[in-house]
């Protein structure tokens, strides 16, 4: 019996009726689940309670989305982030995703 890979994908945080939530687009776990077939393992946005470096040993790969959450445009040369602070930078919260 094979294993299929363990992919992880950060999700988004958000208040869904005034409660915090985490959530990934589900077109993004289909593609892992039926195009890559893998089996894809939302990580939430908790890094700071988390254990990341645990997290990564146990991922055989990581898709990270793009998602306006996901990656701060400083970080790809764009504009700062708006005043509305609508930008969550998951590359500065797992950013010991890349040193592991």
């Amino acid at each position: 019996m094979s294993t299929r890979p363990l992919i992880g994908v950060p999700c988004c945080s958000t208040d869904i009726n005034d409660r915090p939530a985490h959530w990934v687009a589900e077109k993004y776990l289909v593609a892992i689940s039926d195009a890559a077939g893998g089996m894809p393992m939302p990580i939430p946005a908790l890094a700071d309670r988390l254990d990341v470096a645990d997290i990564v040993s146990r991922l055989d790969g990581l898709m990270l989305t793009g998602s306006r959450s996901n990656i701060a445009p400083l970080r790809y040369g764009g504009p700062p982030d708006p005043p509305d602070g609508a930008i969550e930078d998951a590359a500065a919260r797992l950013g010991a995703l890349a040193r592991t």
